[in-house]
């Protein structure tokens, strides 16, 4: 029997009495969507649940995307030291919250599967918060000293994370971290290969699965103090280098941090052009040899000496800097092309057919606008779609992803989606929603829900090509088309095809999308097809389609005004 898909749990949190199996769980309510049915959060590896129960008090219920026996089992293990580590007077406890393993915990699909239920975190993601604090120099200031208290109490506790980046860090109101996820903790004295490689734009490039569990996090308390430390002296560093699954670097960055956009920005600012210079070093060299956050300090301060392996334990020499002494600016080169390292899978917006693969599963998708389209709620609330085609399905397709902004969405956007989108390249990233029929227009269309600021970043053409991977230079045009006809023709290719022929033909070779690391491949889910609009909310003709249709009638008359002239 097949693992349960986002269907599957859906319709089994939906009737949370008959399908989850521990009793005081089955009394909790699913946070709906604007549907009304239960609204999953995808993480790499579950999709994640709000329950709420009538006493007002919320947990968070992972349920797995894919059947990993072995990580299930390591799951549990960890599970059952944190409660004890939760129970103990250690400095550690308060950065995590009480969590409980249940297998089975759910019945979806027709199969009993395991579940980690959480206290819900109180507070805003990391990469939720940055969205709106990143020019607020004290609130910084503050994250950053508790981030390395955090880190030294860590350690002090004998455990490392594993997987530390902004999705994994919430920030309460009172601006103290609490970590959530814990599908990577690992004590110290545990000497198991890892099971998950944490996110790319967090590790260290050559961090394998063998790395000890006291240099798990280092890495990544590294790059993210020294992100905030940037954002501190350079607040403009935010627009110019967040991608929103970030702070400041990516994996790119790492990977060839000699032609890094982002290091070589960070080694102009005097105060921190050392750090820059210590941290590239640190990137081509090997992972076991990453200092600790405090001894990155004083090597910075000038009171340490570096010292780092200066081979990659892939034993395959990258390109970087490995300084013999103290680098400095000098030290880092200039811009040159690069490979995009993605955090999650990379998909055209107009790749119809590979986003239905995908659903439920989390992805990057990368598109130029076409349109945007505002409606109201029957409860007066608002929502856009934004469009990467005709919506209508007039000329083409009738198979359309969109981009999804409902009442939430709007309120955590720093820029609400509009006509002044129409033209722009975008990237959002998300789960790719469950697919619905569009009775009206006879279409049957896919979408990502944007509920964060940080899920969609605007981007130019060069950066949209590099990103897709398109087999060879191309000009992605002023619409979509092009992206189309580069992912499924040879680049000697002439021969024009309508939008329609386009994208019927899309079914592009995998080398064509990169695949990041925390990506996960399965057979493509079952979709359900849901009817659309649901109950609550209605379509409101957009002002340029009235004044199109006066546009015709005008036009009408005028003809028929000719007519009679000519007919006289």
């Amino acid at each position: 029997m097949s693992f349960p898909t986002m269907s599957d749990y859906n319709a089994a949190f939906a009737s949370p009495a008959q399908s989850i199996l521990v009793g005081e769980y089955a009394r909790g309510k699913a946070k709906p969507g604007p549907f009304g049915t239960p609204l999953p959060i995808s993480g790499g590896f579950a999709y994640i649940y709000q329950l709420a129960f009538p006493s007002g008090e919320r947990k968070a219920v992972r349920c797995f995307i894919d059947d990993d026996a072995g990580r299930f089992r390591q799951t549990a293990l960890v599970i059952k030291r944190l409660e004890k580590l939760k129970e103990s007077a250690s400095p550690a406890a308060p950065y995590f919250v009480d969590t409980r393993w249940y297998e089975p915990f759910i019945t979806a699909g027709g199969r009993d599967v395991p579940a980690l239920t959480m206290d819900w975190a109180e507070g805003e993601t990391l990469g939720s918060w940055l969205e709106g604090r990143h020019g607020d120099r004290a609130a910084l200031t503050a994250l950053r000293s508790r981030l390395a208290a955090m880190a030294a109490d860590l350690a002090a506790a004998g455990l490392a994370h594993g997987d530390l980046q902004t999705g994994n860090v919430v920030v309460g109101s009172g601006g103290d971290p609490v970590l959530v996820d814990y599908d990577g903790v690992r004590f110290y004295d545990d000497a198991r290969p890892l099971s998950e490689q944490g996110h790319p734009n967090f590790q260290h490039p050559d961090r394998g699965t063998r790395l000890s569990p006291q240099a798990l996090d280092r890495f990544s308390v590294i790059a993210m103090d020294l992100g905030l430390a940037a954002f501190i002296e350079r607040p403009d560093f935010f627009d110019r280098f967040s991608t929103g699954e970030n702070i400041l670097f990516v994996a790119d960055d790492f990977a060839d941090p000699a032609s890094s956009p982002a290091f070589i920005a960070l080694s102009g600012v005097p105060s921190l052009s050392r750090a820059a210079g210590i941290f590239s070093e640190i990137c081509v060299g090997s992972p076991e040899d990453v200092p600790t956050l405090a001894d990155f300090a004083a090597l910075c301060a000038g009171t340490g000496r570096v010292s780092l392996t200066k081979t990659s334990t892939s034993g395959v020499s990258r390109p970087g800097v490995m300084p013999s002494t103290a680098p400095d600016s000098g030290s880092i080169g200039q811009v040159t092309p690069r490979t995009h390292i993605g955090a999650w899978e990379v998909l055209p917006a107009v790749g119809y057919r590979q986003l239905l693969a995908r659903v439920g599963r989390r992805v990057e998708v990368i598109g130029k606008v076409t349109d945007t389209y505002r409606g109201i709620t029957i409860h007066g609330k608002p929502y856009v779609f934004v469009n990467f085609t005709d919506w209508r399905g007039h000329f083409g397709s009738r198979e359309i992803f969109k981009v999804t902004f409902w009442s939430e969405g709007l309120e955590n956007v720093r820029a609400e989606p509009g006509p002044h989108w129409v033209g722009k390249w975008i990237s959002v990233t998300g789960l790719v929603d469950e697919p619905y029929v569009n009775e009206r227009f006879g279409t049957t269309q896919i979408s990502i829900t944007v509920l964060e600021g940080n899920q969609l970043r605007f981007i130019d053409e060069e950066e949209a090509r590099r990103r897709l991977g398109s087999p060879s230079p191309v000009h992605l045009g002023k619409d979509n088309s092009t992206i189309a006809a580069a992912m499924s023709a040879p680049a000697t290719t002439t021969t024009k095809a309508s939008n329609a022929e386009l994208l019927a033909s899309l079914d592009p070779p995998a080398a064509a999308f990169p695949t990041g690391t925390r990506s996960t491949q399965s057979s493509p889910p079952k979709p359900k097809i849901q009817q659309f609009p649901p109950s609550g909310y209605k379509y409101q003709a957009p002002p340029k389609e009235k004044s199109s249709h006066i546009g015709w009638w005008i036009l009408g008359a005028f003809a028929a005004f000719i007519f009679y002239l000519v007919t006289r």
